[in-house]
């Protein structure tokens, strides 16, 4: 979360004075906003407030616009800019308030200011055009984008296919390993957005979202699929669709339920739901189960597509001489995924080794005070290689989430000849004999993750075969459920 919003609240209202009133909160103003914050009044409430105020000055067309927004919001029961601006794009307003406003809510986010308005008055999309002052960025994103795309058109050349495959480009993030592996798994075709995963999504400047978008809007794919449904995406889906109506724009959302909380998880959702009703997102795609069922309820046209891995079958394993257990995280107290139950599991019996990493420099430390055994473990990621080493190296990979799980973790490890334990939150066995002894009932209980654990080891080779058999019928139904789709 952005470092204004998950302030605390008196830093939040000060923060609201400096950015919209230009001035220090005074104590009366401050110490109201904060008691009706803390009785549970949304901040975005305190935002609008603020800018209905007499001292905000606005008057005018401004004063009656932003009593139609505040009427709008109200009725809506939202609590996001995009709210704002899907209305201002409907009405055709263009007034001073709103762009003024929905930069309020960016600063107020710790974000970079990004206009509302668009390109022109006719064309409603979010991602501004270059910035002349800034050409070298826009030319050096936009250079090294389409070369990316000249490779991915040399490739489809060398390997032609009549499938929907073959027009389909997934764009991903690169630094969202899970996301990015699955969908390379998926698609033939991908595009990086960021282009390299050495800068996060939100350090994307104007330039560069208008490069990677002017891009797009030419690339030779007939349909783009957005795989993650971060927010940017979201934007650059809409300026595309409204630049080039004949494009086919789908989305691909990774998160689970338990995930809609946070505003960075909660913005984006109703945004592609929003898209896909008014028809700039033709259909939603999701790897969990459960979201498919939400969107369905939606209203929304959604298909469930089981992540697959395109690994080789996995060899003969003549290498395992322990009871090596994996553990790849990506933080030790990760509030999805909990490690502190199964490190206190692995401590129950020293005859097991760990190996794993992202355990963070807490979860180190508990593994020493606990005593257990390990020969290989890191307080960081490790590179995507190096962890399925470790998976090849392992008996058994441990991944008990809270959150609906379907993700890449459990797929690669059977694909390299590994059965892995998985959380209640999710079925994600087809077979009786995996689902008894592969799901763990209780996550918190390391007494019965300890058992889980001892009795996978036991039942190793068994198991393995059985994984690797449920793998094959995944991969078979992954790949016709993709195909319907991209239809």
């Amino acid at each position: 979360m952005h470092s204004t919003l998950s302030s605390n609240d008196d830093a939040f209202v000060k923060s609201a004075y400096e950015s919209i009133l230009a001035r220090s909160a005074d104590p009366e103003g401050l110490a109201d906003y904060v008691d009706r914050l803390r009785r549970g009044v949304p901040r975005f409430r305190v935002i609008l407030d603020l800018l209905t105020s007499p001292e905000a000055k606005f008057g005018g067309a401004d004063a009656t616009a932003i009593e139609d927004i505040l009427a709008f919001y109200k009725k809506s029961k939202q609590t996001t800019p995009k709210i704002i601006l899907e209305y201002q794009l409907k009405n055709k307003y263009s007034s001073r308030i709103l762009e003024f406003f929905y930069e309020s809510l960016l600063k107020l986010r710790g974000a970079r200011p990004r206009s509302p308005i668009g390109i022109a008055e006719d064309r409603p999309t979010v991602v501004a055009s270059p910035d002349p002052a800034d050409d070298q960025s826009y030319a050096g994103t936009l250079r090294k984008a389409e070369a990316h795309l000249q490779r991915l058109y040399a490739e489809r050349a060398n390997n032609p296919s009549a499938d929907a495959l073959a027009d389909t480009l997934g764009i991903h993030v690169p630094r969202w390993v899970g996301v990015t592996n699955a969908t390379k798994a998926f698609f033939p075709y991908t595009f990086p957005v960021p282009l390299t995963s050495d800068i996060a999504p939100e350090q994307l400047t104007e330039n560069q979202l208008a490069a990677i978008t002017d891009v797009l809007v030419d690339a030779k794919f007939s349909q783009l699929v957005f795989s993650g449904g971060d927010y940017f995406q979201y934007q650059i889906a809409t300026a595309i669709k409204s630049r080039a109506p004949q494009k086919i724009i789908k989305v691909i959302w990774h998160g689970s339920p338990r995930q809609l909380g946070p505003h960075y998880e909660l913005d984006p959702f109703l945004a592609w739901v929003n898209a896909a009703r008014n028809g700039v997102c033709e259909a939603i795609g999701t790897v969990k189960p459960g979201m498919s069922r939400l969107f369905s309820a939606l209203n929304v046209r959604c298909h469930f597509l089981q992540n697959f891995t395109t690994a080789a079958q996995p060899g003969e394993r003549n290498d395992l001489r322990s009871d090596t257990v994996g553990m790849w995280l990506s933080h030790v107290d990760n509030y999805n995924k909990p490690a502190v139950p199964t490190l206190f599991a692995l401590s129950l019996n020293k005859k097991h080794l760990l190996q794993g990493s992202g355990f963070g420099e807490d979860g180190i430390r508990l593994i020493h005070k606990l005593d257990i055994s390990h020969k290989s473990i890191s307080a960081y990621t490790i590179p995507h290689a190096e962890v399925l080493k470790g998976m090849r190296t392992s008996k058994l990979t441990v991944y008990i989430t809270l959150s609906e799980c379907m993700p890449m973790v459990p797929f690669e490890s059977i694909s390299e000849g590994t059965p892995c334990l998985v959380g209640p939150s999710t079925r994600l066995y087809d077979d009786p004999f995996l689902e008894r002894n592969l799901l763990v009932q209780n996550p918190f209980d390391p007494v019965e993750i300890s058992q889980k654990i001892d009795n996978a080891l036991k039942k190793y080779d068994e198991l393995r075969e059985a994984s690797i058999s449920f793998l094959d019928r995944s991969r078979s139904r992954s790949k016709s459920n993709l195909l319907t789709f991209l239809e």
